[in-house]
């Protein structure tokens, strides 16, 4: 060995007291098992053993030397482990069964400091390796390493009993819940609200308006609860979105402002907002070719100017896809599952836009259903609350009739909620009350 070269932090003479506690008293294992899951162990025949030693503590098995020495015969890993000498070696040099939980954090604490170092490694190596490798997917590869060295170790989270905590509940109950309201009461009535980290998905055929849904939703929440949005648009530019916000807001007819035909009573509405949209902090991402990883980069930078409220992604099928060759359908699952996180890690509600496939188009009444959602079955699973869209473009009697089928509330209730489609504003707003609706007839 060079003078240069280090030894990773590790003391044997610890993991041996742990494990001749364990010989000597096997019940101080239901305490270790909460420190250590065996991979702590510097020496490979101490781990071959500490897991021996677990697995017949599962099965309700007495432990000692002879009886070990058989449980590891059993699986090959005797000689790896030593042979019986050896664990006859550990007993006799164990000093006291009362020390075991020190003994073992002290084995916990040596691994850590190892698993730090290797990550270390693995982001000197990516960053040396990473020809041809895009800068942020570096980044996110080191992160990951890093997170993945200095996360919780297996078995460390604290034992807590209901009782310990229901006092804590209780309190909670009197508090009001953190929920936000979408800007359409007659869907918060169903949904209660947008909560953080809580993943919504807004399903919808081509047309029928999840870009509008998504839009107004975060111009509520970026107004009202005067928190920062991220809205990432993955297939209009930040001027289109401009223009539905100018239309949404100000009511002028959306074709003036695509035109570019606008007459003084549309630029009187316009600067009647302008102070409104000048102060609201919405942050629009219009990149092409946006990952996850982009996402989150974009929404914690935000998130350093302000306090972070909400993201909107338009749409999920947009997203680009990692490198490799996976299924689509994996790709879409992968997407789902990192908006879910992201949901919570950002401790924010995540509005993601889905769309449908065509299976709804081929139905009598042409309504989604859950089994619609293009390319993935885990964008079902993953989001709390699933809000499938229609309108009935057919028939022009009906094509303004927006119905928000609430398919999926982990947290609530499932249902209908009406409303009308204001294309020419680019909004969706309530339905106007009438007699009929009040007593449930049509509208």
């Amino acid at each position: 060995m060079s003078d240069t070269e280090q030894i990773p932090p590790s003391d044997p003479g610890a993991e041996r007291q742990v494990l001749g506690a364990i010989l000597h008293a096997p019940a101080v294992l239901d305490d270790i098992t909460d420190i250590l899951d065996g991979s702590e162990f510097y020496r490979p025949a101490h781990e071959l053993i500490f897991r021996a030693a677990v697995a017949l503590r599962a099965a309700d098995e007495p432990i000692d030397a002879k009886l070990l020495a058989d449980q590891l015969a059993k699986t090959g890993d005797l000689a790896r482990a030593g042979g019986l000498p050896y664990l006859f070696e550990i007993v006799q040099g164990m000093l006291t069964a009362t020390n075991a939980t020190h003994y073992a954090t002290i084995v916990a604490r040596h691994a850590g400091h190892r698993r730090i170092i290797e990550a270390g490694i693995t982001v000197t190596g990516l960053g040396y390796g990473a020809d041809g490798r895009d800068l942020i997917e570096t980044q996110e590869l080191a992160r990951a390493a890093v997170d993945k060295a200095t996360g919780t170790a297996a078995g460390s989270g604290s034992v807590v009993m209901v009782g310990e905590e229901i006092d804590d509940t209780l309190t909670a109950l009197e508090e009001q819940p953190e929920l936000y309201g979408s800007g359409w009461v007659d869907l918060d009535h169903v949904i209660g609200g947008f909560a953080p980290g809580r993943l919504y998905i807004v399903g919808a055929r081509p047309g029928v308006g999840k870009t509008v849904i998504g839009t107004q939703a975060a111009a509520h929440h970026a107004l009202r609860h005067e928190r920062a949005v991220v809205m990432c648009s993955l297939e209009m530019s930040r001027q289109e979105i401009h223009m539905r916000l100018l239309s949404q807001l100000a009511g002028v007819d959306y074709n003036h402002l695509e035109r570019h035909q606008l007459d003084d009573f549309d630029w009187a509405k316009i600067a009647k907002v302008r102070g409104k949209l000048a102060a609201m902090p919405l942050a629009i991402m219009d990149r092409s070719g946006v990952r996850l990883a982009d996402i989150r980069r974009y929404a914690r930078s935000v998130s350093r100017r302000g306090k972070l409220g909400m993201v909107v992604v338009d749409y999920l099928q947009l997203m680009t896809s990692p490198p490799g060759r996976m299924p689509r359908h994996e790709v879409v699952a992968e997407f789902s599952r990192g908006l879910k996180l992201m949901a919570r890690e950002l401790a924010v509600p995540v509005l993601a836009m889905s769309q449908l496939n065509r299976a709804s188009e081929q139905r009598a009444d042409k309504m989604p259903s859950l089994a619609d959602l293009r390319e993935s079955g885990s964008v079902e699973q993953d989001a709390d609350v699933v809000m499938l869209l229609h309108r009935d473009m057919n028939d022009p009697a009906k094509a303004n009739d927006l119905i928000v089928a609430v398919a999926k509330n982990r947290h609530g209730t499932v249902g209908p909620v009406d409303l009308m489609f204001e294309g020419h504003h680019q909004r969706a707003v309530a339905k106007a009350w009438t007699p009929s609706r009040a007593l449930g007839g049509a509208a």
